[in-house]
């Protein structure tokens, strides 16, 4: 039986898959002879013969393209020794072969060992980004060791009974210091008054001035300008004529003259929109030496050699200038009131107040080294107002004034040499523990030896220390409570003018702290320096003993304390009524 009808060799079949042509029909015959069978082979494998060879042609081109960068190097070079590294290498071969064969060797080489390598892995600095968080330990065993109290601070172990004890050690250098610069500041002024004494007694016609002197201070004392003082604490009291415009008018403000401290600044309350001050001599009160006047309501106001400056209401300062000439005459009828040489107001600044202005502080030292060049005499000059906004002013003398008025300074007056431009601000933060914007700021203070450093009073339980330059200061803040969540109002600050790292500080609550720059924590505290219901308005430092401070507040009372003497009771007190300043 014949199974192929046709066949073809393979050169024909060879060339007609070269040229994509279908191979022919086969056809078969069945099995019964009648019908034939079509059978079609395919060329799919020759296909995928060609499309390989592509590719591989496709590869070949783009290798020639595409290739990887090489680096050729021998694995046995060695990168060049240093002489140290090599020396210690001979040291370790001759240490190892030392110990192999257990030989001691008199060569020094031989037994020597790198036994330690210095590095800076032991230098552990550990800086913390967050506040410092209060801790407090108390001990709760009973009974306690002493039979009169029933719980303890905490200082039952070892460790907090060596910080206690550094504590006291601290406290009691510190009064040491206070002590010594107390006696210091005696002797000085023993021997200043022992001076003036023997050239009283030696010079004729300083006595004859010393003797007609007592005669004007005793016709004084029967005008009753100046009387005897009641008060435990003063010999003399001066009584200040009110103005003449309106003499039954109550004192915003007040403050003497560094320089000049027979000098006071007294201003008074608004009389009809305007704010009026005088300067008096306290030696002889019976007319001001100046007038003042200013369309704003005065709330606060400090000196610094001849000028004046005076914060606000509305969140301007305006500053006075003494030694322009003076257009009040004692003998004239009609006082004439001299205007602020230069103001804030209605000018536009980068930062402003918008409360009232509640301190502004003098950032320079009382003694200028030369007083006769104006053009030396700049200085800063920070204001505080009640929502805790410091901004820091400079201070600048010109050296001509122009008596038309100058348009770049407007907030200078014509014939003015002083002017005022705004130099940083700064904010105290809101702390966690209050509603959002209740922070309020009540006083600022500075060291006197120090002005880089700003101290703020506020309502957040702390004095907030910063500097100048509007970073937290260390430590940040001065704690009043070791009770986070209380609000205890910090009313006043003052520092010691012997001891610049002392500060005092009053509450709202009656308590007075005195702390040092250093720590956080009060050295001493009298918590019940005042009644709880009464407000401590002012607290200051004796100028003339370092150890003795006063307090006021807000019921009258005057007390004072001398640390020398007593350091938790007052050494008296007394009552004034309708005191508002002290």
């Amino acid at each position: 039986m014949n199974i192929f009808a046709k066949s073809t060799s393979y050169k024909e079949e060879k060339s007609r898959t070269t040229y994509n042509e279908s191979p022919p029909t086969k056809n078969y015959t069945s099995s019964s002879g009648n019908d034939n069978a079509q059978v079609y082979t395919s060329s799919r494998r020759f296909q995928s013969h060609d499309l390989s060879d592509r590719i591989r042609r496709r590869y070949k081109d783009l290798s020639r393209l595409i290739q990887l960068d090489r680096q050729a190097f021998n694995i046995l070079d060695m990168a060049p020794m240093p002489a140290h590294a090599a020396y210690m290498r001979d040291i370790r071969l001759n240490n190892n072969n030392n110990q192999s064969s257990n030989e001691i060797s008199t060569d020094t080489n031989s037994w020597t060992a790198n036994v330690k390598v210095q590095t800076n892995d032991d230098a552990e600095h550990v800086q913390s980004q967050t506040d410092e968080i209060d801790t407090r330990s108390m001990w709760t065993q009973h009974p306690s060791e002493s039979e009169h109290t029933a719980c303890g601070s905490g200082s039952t172990n070892s460790e907090n009974q060596l910080s206690d004890i550094n504590k006291t050690r601290e406290n009691e250098d510190l009064l040491r210091m206070l002590r010594l610069e107390t006696d210091l500041a005696r002797y000085q002024t023993f021997v200043i008054n022992a001076g003036k004494l023997m050239f009283a007694l030696l010079d004729k016609q300083q006595t004859g001035e010393v003797k007609s002197k007592s005669k004007r201070s005793k016709d004084k004392e029967q005008d009753g300008m100046q009387q005897e003082s009641d008060l435990s604490f003063s010999s003399g009291v001066t009584i200040l004529p009110g103005l003449s415009l309106k003499p039954a008018v109550s004192v915003a403000a007040v403050c003497f003259f560094s320089d000049k401290p027979e000098q006071v600044a007294v201003f008074y309350e608004p009389i009809h929109t305007t704010s009026y001050g005088a300067i008096y001599n306290v030696r002889d009160p019976s007319k001001p030496l100046r007038l003042l006047s200013c369309e704003a309501t005065i709330r606060s106001c400090s000196s610094s050699m001849v000028y004046i400056f005076a914060g606000c209401q509305d969140g301007s300062v305006v500053l006075f200038d003494t030694s322009e000439p003076n257009k009040y005459r004692t003998d004239s009828q009609k006082p004439m009131p001299s205007s602020p040489t230069f103001s804030t107001a209605n000018i536009q600044f980068n930062d402003r107040h918008y409360n009232e202005v509640i301190r502004v502080l003098p950032l320079r030292t009382t003694s200028v080294p030369n007083k006769n060049d104006r053009s030396m005499n700049s200085f800063s000059l920070a204001s505080l107002d009640r929502d805790g906004l410091i901004i820091i002013w400079s201070v600048v003398e010109l050296m001509q004034s122009d008596e038309a008025g100058s348009i770049a300074d407007l907030g200078l007056k014509p014939g003015g040499r002083v002017r005022m431009t705004q130099t940083s601000s700064i904010q105290i933060k809101q702390s966690i523990h209050m509603a959002r914007d209740s922070i309020q700021a009540y006083d600022l203070s500075c060291p006197s030896s120090d002005f880089d450093n700003l101290y703020v009073a506020s309502n957040a339980n702390a004095v907030y220390h910063m500097t100048r330059y509007g970073e937290m200061g260390s430590p940040a803040k001065l704690r009043i409570s070791s009770d986070l969540g209380s609000q205890i109002e910090v009313t006043c600050l003052s520092f010691n003018p012997l001891m610049s790292k002392l500060l005092l500080v009053g509450t709202g609550h009656g308590q007075l702290n005195l702390y040092t720059t250093g720590r956080d924590e009060p050295i001493l505290t009298w918590p019940q320096a005042f009644r709880s219901s009464s407000i401590v308005l002012s607290c200051h430092w004796s100028t003339c003993r370092g150890s003795v401070f006063f307090a006021h507040d807000s019921q009258g009372y005057i007390k004072y304390w001398d640390l020398t003497k007593d350091q938790y009771q007052p050494l008296g007190q007394v009552k004034i009524e309708n005191l508002s300043h002290f």
